[in-house]
């Protein structure tokens, strides 16, 4: 690599399917990139990964990059500052001194903490009230709870004053840096249901109702700061944020009136709402950048069933041939929709749900999928597609002047699926030259020069008359 003055940037992105680097120069460009997948075991209520295995692939996509841009892999002097974004609400107990994982990581759609949540049903206006968030097992405290009462080495190093517990951040930050520092960040710190969000320290009520000792915790800084060196090239690492919150980074750099629409395994709503938190009864109020100066606020809703709901299709029907989502949404659907329930409803409906296909004109779900004339991919996608209006609906009652979406992940390179959102929400949905925004966003957040990271728009879409996908919503919003 041609040595120059440009400073270099890392973005490390730890998702539920893959780790990913990629190193960005100070105008937001592409330098180099690496990614690796990771397994993922799901088993009824229960959603678990391997520490390890996670930790080992983001060494791996690290070292990688540094070694594709030529740099020595001790001392990468030539990246400037690094910086970590980890899917959220996941949660792992380790080794204080092997730094060795104690539990396996309880993925973010884990709900074997339901039986404890059900048994604080009554307080849930209080952890609303703290948290910006509903009360549910899909987020960090039960997931806690669980592991302190539940499981047999938890228990064992907690008892020898050796355990540390908390979100998959906290883990990796204690293994990927120099001095092994035990300490998280303001956005997955929010994500245990322990912590909050007027005031950003843990909740001495929250965590007596949730029975979890403050000292067994990591200590919580804000996004942006000075969390040390990473081992692997000696890098700074000088911001930490959720996958989704630093995805919000590289789509709104400033402040504009509009949404994200980021679609992984789930799909993500997001949308700034300043200095200030903006509260709702039925969508998540949270935090996406912090420092010693500044808080940003914004409201989000959550789609469980996104990308997971494909492949909930393709694991249950293994002989179902795999189509272009392009060519899926090349020919118009018919008689059926699909109702998506998996991993239950996030917002704005908050509940658990059946899945299946709904035959619109007989009125019953279809049991012999083989009979189902549409194309089963095109109909789960299109479901993905309505829950995302759903929410839109709900922060368009929250949100004024808002008028534009901007959508990044896997499925934003489908056009059909961007010009279908486009015609339903009735607005300019723009999709961005970089559709993998988590990276670019941390990478931007650790190099302090947000504002800086204009991101080409690759194509605008502009909405359309369909009354049929209209009609096809509304029937969709009834069947739930």
């Amino acid at each position: 690599m041609e040595k120059d003055n440009t400073r270099l940037y890392l973005g490390i992105d730890q998702g539920t399917q893959s780790s990913r680097a990629i190193i960005f120069n100070q105008q937001g460009e592409i330098e180099a990139s690496a990614q690796l997948a990771v397994s993922l075991l799901r088993d009824g209520e229960r959603c678990e990964q391997d520490g390890n295995e996670i930790l080992d692939s983001l060494t791996t996509v690290i070292t990688s990059v540094i070694e594709q841009i030529g740099a020595d892999p001790e001392q990468a002097a030539e990246i400037t500052a690094a910086g970590l974004a980890t899917q959220r609400s996941s949660v792992i107990a380790w080794d204080a001194v092997t730094g060795q994982p104690l539990s396996p990581l309880l993925s973010w759609s884990d709900r074997r903490g339901e039986a404890f949540i059900a048994s604080i049903r009554h307080q849930e206006s209080l952890v609303r009230s703290r948290t910006g968030l509903p009360l549910t097992a899909y987020y960090g405290g039960s997931k806690i709870c669980w592991l302190l009462t539940q499981n047999t080495a938890v228990k064992q190093a907690r008892q020898q004053q050796r355990l540390c517990i908390g979100p998959l951040a906290s883990f990796l930050l204690f293994n990927l840096l120099q001095d092994s520092p035990y300490v998280v960040d303001h956005a997955n710190a929010l994500r245990t249901q322990l912590f909050n969000l007027e005031c950003l320290q843990w909740d001495a009520e929250l965590l007596g109702l949730y029975s979890v000792p403050q000292h067994l915790l990591p200590e919580v800084k804000p996004t942006q700061a000075d969390y040390g060196r990473i081992k692997a090239g000696n890098i700074p690492l000088m911001a930490v944020n959720g996958d989704q919150t630093a995805a919000l980074l590289a789509a709104f750099p400033g402040s504009e009136c509009g949404a994200l629409v980021n679609v992984g395994s789930g799909a993500f709503i997001l949308s700034p709402t300043g200095n200030r938190p903006i509260r709702s009864g039925n969508l998540l109020t949270g935090l996406f950048h912090s420092s010693s100066e500044q808080r940003e606020y914004l409201l989000e809703g959550t789609v469980n069933g996104a990308g997971s709901a494909l492949q909930w299709l393709q694991h249950k029907m293994p002989s179902q041939e795999l189509v272009d989502l392009e060519h899926a949404f090349s020919k118009p659907f018919s008689d059926t929709i699909f109702i998506n329930g998996i991993g239950g409803l996030g917002s704005p409906f908050w509940k658990s749900l059946n899945s299946g296909f709904w035959s619109i004109s007989r009125e019953f779900m279809i049991e012999d999928t083989q009979t189902i004339d549409d194309n089963l991919q095109g109909l789960v996608a299109e479901s993905i597609l309505f829950l995302i209006q759903a929410n839109i609906d709900a922060m368009l009652e929250q949100i004024t002047g808002f008028h534009q979406l901007t959508i990044t992940g896997g499925i934003a390179r489908v056009d059909g699926f961007c010009q279908r959102l486009a015609n339903l929400s009735g607005m300019e949905v723009v999709r961005p030259q970089i559709v993998e925004a988590t990276a670019r966003g941390i990478a931007s957040e650790a190099a302090a020069e947000n504002g800086q990271w204009s991101n080409a728009v690759e194509e605008r879409f502009y909405p359309r008359q369909d009354g049929s996908l209209s009609r096809r919503y509304h029937t969709f919003l009834a069947l739930i």
